[in-house]
């Protein structure tokens, strides 16, 4: 016997469901881009790349990015910059000397299930429109390097680290910290290249005192 829309089980209140598949369609673009990007570099992201890997039709991945790949790339970098930019946040303001907390945030990036985008979308950077460009700089600087800025200019306050051009010295952390999965060693190498990175920045940075 048909059930009377009278008697049928009310449904739970909540988001309606095509809210969640959006979240969900949305949410799982941003993971297989990311895979692309780390897999192939910026020639393995296209919106039809992206729809194939992800079993869908093109036309609904403009429906969540309007601007295509732009704005396919933005959201990538958007994520994970939140992501580890909160990580190193709250390491910077932790506990330990500015060295010690420099060494914190190369471990951070230093595990073997670690792979992050942000070289590949810095290469592919120059192939976005000025105004992708500058937003995707933008949520770098605020969010992944500004707080390793504080960090480095607070080792420079305390007499730790030479005073020399502290955005130049992050941004030559970050690049090394963020291709240590690249680095062709042996585990105990791999282990130990965090705190030998720290040490060689910490030797262009250091005072004497600091070495001492």
């Amino acid at each position: 016997m048909a059930v009377s829309p009278d008697t049928a089980a009310p449904r739970r209140p909540g988001r309606p469901r095509s809210v969640d598949r959006d979240a969900d369609l949305r949410s799982a673009a941003i993971d297989a881009a990311r895979s692309l990007l780390i897999a192939g570099g910026g020639a393995a992201l296209s919106m039809e790349g992206l729809a194939r890997a992800l079993g869908v039709r093109a036309p609904s991945l403009y429906h969540h990015f309007p601007g295509g790949r732009d704005e396919m790339i933005l959201a990538v970098g958007d994520h994970y910059s939140r992501l580890d930019g909160a990580a190193i946040a709250a390491i910077a303001a932790g506990p330990g000397s500015p060295i010690e907390r420099l060494g914190a945030v190369a471990r951070h990036f230093a595990g073997p299930a670690r792979h992050h985008p942000y070289h590949t979308l810095t290469e592919q950077r120059e192939t976005l429109k000025p105004a992708a460009q500058a937003e995707l700089q933008r949520l770098f600087a605020e969010r992944v390097e500004t707080p390793l800025l504080h960090l480095v200019r607070e080792g420079q306050d305390a007499g730790l680290f030479r005073p020399i051009d502290a955005e130049l010295g992050v941004r030559v952390f970050l690049t090394l910290v963020l291709r240590l999965n690249e680095f062709e060693a042996s585990v105990d190498q791999r282990t130990a290249l965090p705190d030998f990175i720290v040490s060689l920045l910490v030797e262009g940075l250091g005072t004497a005192a600091a070495q001492a």
